[in-house]
């Protein structure tokens, strides 16, 4: 790479991303932390997707409730 920064960018993506998003090779490779946390985050998706599936409207309500939670939450502890 031509910047040093980019380089340094890259490195780090490759170092930090790259490791976490691992999935076992070989006996003994471990699984890196994303593989493990997507087993959840799927799971809850699935729900979503039976919840819009079921009813739209609450679907919507639910998501907006979701979202204006999290945003309340960063506001409140900002």
């Amino acid at each position: 790479m031509y910047f040093r920064w980019a380089a340094a960018l890259n490195r780090m993506f490759s170092n930090v991303v790259m490791r976490a998003a691992s999935s076992p090779n070989e006996e003994g490779d471990r699984t890196g932390f994303l593989n493990r946390a997507f087993k959840y985050v799927y799971a809850i998706r699935r729900v979503g997707k039976h919840l819009k599936a079921w009813h739209r409207p609450t679907y919507y309500a639910v998501k907006w409730v979701l979202f204006g939670s999290i945003f309340a939450g960063i506001a409140f502890a900002i």
